[in-house]
């Protein structure tokens, strides 16, 4: 479980994720992501949450053979492509390219991301000594679970467009070898951070798609807030 402290004006909560059921507190204002319970709690509002889980305690063989067709290729390209991975990537330039990323394809940006710093990861693949992709990730210790919070892609469409087949395949392997990574860390459980169950939204759809081409799970949890929490 982490607890973060955010503030807003006079008003501070903590947001608590990876609890296993929402706790009430002297502070009304607290909030609970992705508990794994899936059951009301009277006092609190539920939200149902889907996200997608790799197994990161199966060898590097399986997790390969849970790949589909198409990003096993993407991943075996991209291998040979001369891209470096990095695991150690400054915060500023993490937001400038994702805040240019959120722009163009109108995303919320991201101001501040201190709030995580503690338990913050971010990694990048590099080409030619460019970023094409860089990924943040939140790391709960204690579950050995991590979590994706932000993918961003470089868009060199202007500048060279036949980078942009490379950014793909990029971004499939940052995932793959961000995987391997947190393995080595010795993380049991990565999340993709999301999954946008029975959308009708086609962006939606084709992330959905993205990472169920990685295989996993999908499961179910909940986030929890009191009503009077809504008013942060």
């Amino acid at each position: 479980m982490i607890a973060l402290t955010s503030r807003k004006l006079f008003l501070s909560r903590k947001v608590i994720y990876f609890a296993a059921k929402p706790a009430f507190s002297l502070n009304p204002f607290n909030a609970y992501v992705q508990c794994s319970s899936t059951e009301e709690f009277p006092g609190f509002k539920r939200t149902p949450k889907y996200t997608t889980i790799i197994d990161l305690q199966q060898s590097e063989e399986n997790l390969v053979k849970g790949f589909d067709k198409n990003t096993s290729y993407e991943v075996r390209r991209a291998a040979k492509e001369g891209l470096t991975i990095g695991t150690k990537v400054g915060e500023a330039d993490f937001i400038k390219m994702f805040n240019s990323f959120a722009e163009k394809k109108n995303f919320g940006l991201v101001k501040d991301i201190s709030i995580f710093r503690d338990h913050l990861q971010i990694t990048g693949a590099f080409f030619e000594g460019k970023a094409l992709v860089y990924h943040s990730y939140i790391l709960d210790r204690e579950k050995r679970r991590v979590r994706l919070l932000h993918s961003a892609s470089a868009l060199y469409e202007e500048e060279n467009a036949s980078l942009k087949p490379l950014i793909g395949r990029a971004n499939r392997y940052l995932h793959y070898m961000d995987m391997l990574y947190f393995k080595n860390e010795g993380f049991i459980e990565y999340d993709f951070g999301g999954y946008a169950k029975d959308t009708e939204n086609e962006s939606l759809k084709g992330i959905n798609k993205f990472k169920e081409g990685f295989g996993g799970i999908l499961v179910e949890e909940s986030n929890y807030e009191t009503k009077i929490s809504k008013l942060l």
